[in-house]
């Protein structure tokens, strides 16, 4: 995977930028870059995670570099429940409007949530340990600032990210926001086009 610095010497070499004095500004455009794309769903974002329900409890802390849900199972007493077949998931709104009261009866969860806290929460108390198993869309748990970092978007998203930054570099510093815009929009074709294959046959 590629880093911060080979990000910035591409930018710097399809601009003709020689020296240093442009690199602190450079990687603060990388950086506004990668907080535009945070929630976004890209099958290369696209992770895997087990986590445990304990008994009477309702919620569940999040994977480091959680950033939206795609879908979750519940395997309780050895069943496995799906979205269609009873752990639904539903808006942190309508989760509270199951609890009657504010006050959850123990069963075994048949719906959940994302909490405004960042946790996973569930309708009821389990009666059992659970566990869950979430498939979810991954963002940066910390954003990359020294040469060496790097960032999950600098893979499959490396030629997005770098047009992007020198968008932002040629509209602020150099006046010219037709020529890398254009070409920043035919990199987000691709991804969306690569996207559509992989998220709609199930690939991961």
């Amino acid at each position: 995977m590629s880093t911060l610095a080979a990000v910035r010497n591409e930018v710097k070499a399809n601009l003709g930028i020689v020296g240093t004095s442009q690199d602190s500004a450079i990687d603060g455009y990388v950086r506004t870059v990668l907080r535009q794309q945070r929630q976004k769903r890209y099958w290369f974002l696209r992770r895997r995670a087990t986590l445990t329900l304990s008994q009477g409890g309702y919620s569940v802390s999040l994977p480091s570099g959680f950033s939206v849900p795609d879908f979750a199972d519940l395997i309780y007493n050895s069943t496995r429940y799906k979205q269609k077949t009873g752990f639904a998931l539903v808006d942190y709104d309508n989760l509270t409007a199951l609890i009657p009261n504010s006050t959850r009866d123990t069963r075994r969860p048949a719906a959940w949530a994302i909490a405004f806290d960042g946790t996973l929460e569930t309708d009821s108390l389990a009666e059992v340990a659970a566990t869950i198993e979430m498939v979810y869309f991954a963002q940066d748990a910390t954003l990359p600032s020294a040469d060496g970092d790097t960032s999950i978007w600098f893979d499959d998203g490396f030629d997005f990210i770098r047009a992007s930054t020198q968008t932002l570099y040629a509209t602020f510093n150099e006046g010219d926001r037709e020529t890398p815009a254009s070409e920043m929009q035919a990199f987000l074709q691709r991804l969306d086009d690569k996207n559509a294959f992989y998220l709609g046959t199930g690939q991961l």
